[in-house]
């Protein structure tokens, strides 16, 4: 854990250490349970509320039937 291990041992050895105040979506992925619950999250979420969501360079053939809810990346 960075907040029990690796920070404190930086701060006794005199090494700064920064953050950063982030306002939008984040969640703990450290756990495969963590994981799959990130999966299903940005699954339901994205898009804002449309079913399927692409990027930019996703080829889809015309063939294919797409059911979701399903998020393609770049």
């Amino acid at each position: 854990m960075f907040e029990t291990g690796l920070f404190p041992k930086l701060l006794v050895k005199g090494i700064p250490v920064f953050g950063y105040k982030h306002e939008g979506f984040w969640i703990d992925m450290g756990t495969l349970s963590k994981y799959f619950s990130l999966n299903s999250e940005l699954l339901v979420n994205s898009g804002e509320g449309k079913n399927i969501t692409y990027g930019f360079n996703c080829n889809i053939a015309e063939s294919v039937v797409l059911n979701g809810p399903i998020l393609l990346g770049n």
